[in-house]
């Protein structure tokens, strides 16, 4: 009787371990995902501006709109990180705040540049685009929000 309680609790306890085992290395998984996916997205802004930087990927974006030739949200892509939903709860609580800050500030050009664009089409002139001090200074603090992201992402692969 005493070896059938005893190897009942062995089995159980047995169970629950791999049971939390696996549980424990799915979560393990879909972190990893998550993590190479943003990964991968926000580095994928380095292949589209012309020195490798958010800052020139913007002005070349710019420069596009200014003829109305380029549809605005492609220049920074944000697939990955709007279709991750709860997963992104998955990372470490400072990858997270990263990972919002820059796609906000992303966000926020990208509303920019098609404003831009729009009114270049609608007032058909095109006079030359310098970015305002303020503006260059905000693109410099997204790039640099953009690199200490891509490193919290890579530290914690």
């Amino acid at each position: 009787m005493i070896t059938a309680i005893v190897g009942g609790g062995i089995g159980a306890g047995a169970t629950l371990v791999a049971a939390f085992g696996v549980e424990f290395y799915r979560r393990q998984r879909r972190e990893s995902k998550v993590r190479l996916a943003l990964l991968k997205e926000m580095q994928a802004v380095e292949r589209q501006g012309s020195d490798g930087d958010v800052f020139n990927t913007i002005k070349e974006a710019m420069r596009l709109a200014k003829r109305g030739n380029s549809p605005a949200n492609t220049f920074i892509d944000r697939t990955v990180y709007q279709n991750i939903g709860s997963d992104l709860s998955l990372l470490d609580q400072d990858e997270v705040d990263l990972v919002v800050e820059y796609y906000t500030l992303a966000e926020l050009w990208i509303n920019r540049v098609e404003a831009y664009r729009e009114v270049m089409l609608a007032d058909g002139f095109t006079p030359e685009m310098n970015l305002p001090g303020d503006d260059v200074e905000e693109l410099k603090y997204l790039e640099e929000i953009r690199n200490q992201a891509i490193s919290e992402l890579q530290s914690n692969m």
